[in-house]
């Protein structure tokens, strides 16, 4: 009976360890797989920390770049005088063989944009535009020499057009240099100082000498007595 006890305890022993190590078992896997969990979540914050960081950096370089940006343009909006002409609308000398091309006075002076119009007028006139492409001239028609020859070209050339003439004609023009009045100095008046007279010194005659009542005296005694005695 006593063994068979004890065998049955032993079972049981047996048992509970088994049960014991089990739960034990589950429990190690359990917390490997939050550990791992851990880790992941870890490795996943920093990797954002680490995105937050260099977007920062990128925003203070975009934020300063957008600065710079706006400081030029400020300065280039002051800088920029609002009543100076543009170029194209800029009053400019034009050369004697273009003036006599558009039929100018000697004394005319006109701006680069009236010089293209006038030009493209001219094409438009005589019709030298180019029946398969339109942007370009065709100078071996009839009155195309005149052009060709404004432009410095030959009258083959099949490269000039509207893009290109622009190019052509700036060597015909130099910026006018209007005459500025200089404004004329008026004397200035000096304005007279009186000058203030000093009056005259009075020198104020020195101060009798007091004498002693004494003498005084007897000065008066001396008239009383020749007085008496006369």
């Amino acid at each position: 009976m006593y063994l068979k006890k004890n065998k049955l305890k032993y079972k049981m022993s047996e048992e509970v360890v088994v049960e014991v190590n089990n739960e034990v078992n589950d429990m190690m896997s359990k917390f490997n797989v939050l550990e791992t969990k851990l880790n992941n979540m870890i490795k996943d914050l920093k990797s954002i920390v680490t995105e937050v960081k260099n977007t920062k950096k990128e925003h203070g370089k975009f934020t300063k770049k957008m600065a710079s940006i706006q400081k030029s343009k400020q300065k280039r909006k002051k800088n920029k005088d609002p009543d100076a002409p543009k170029k194209q609308k800029k009053l400019v000398n034009i050369s004697d063989e273009l003036r006599t091309f558009l039929n100018l006075d000697a004394t005319a002076q006109v701006s680069r944009a009236d010089v293209f119009s006038m030009v493209r007028d001219y094409v438009a006139l005589h019709n030298l535009k180019r029946e398969k492409n339109g942007k370009f001239f065709d100078l071996t028609k009839e009155h195309g020499d005149k052009l060709a020859t404004i432009f410095g070209v030959e009258r083959n050339d099949e490269e000039i057009g509207y893009f290109s003439m622009q190019g052509k004609l700036t060597k015909h023009f130099s910026d006018a240099s209007p005459v500025v009045e200089q404004p004329v100095e008026q004397p200035v008046e000096t304005p007279v100082v009186e000058t203030p007279v000093e009056p005259p010194v009075v020198e104020t005659p020195p101060a009798a000498e007091q004498q002693p009542e004494g003498v005084v005296k007897q000065r008066r005694r001396r008239q009383v007595d020749e007085a008496v005695k006369s």
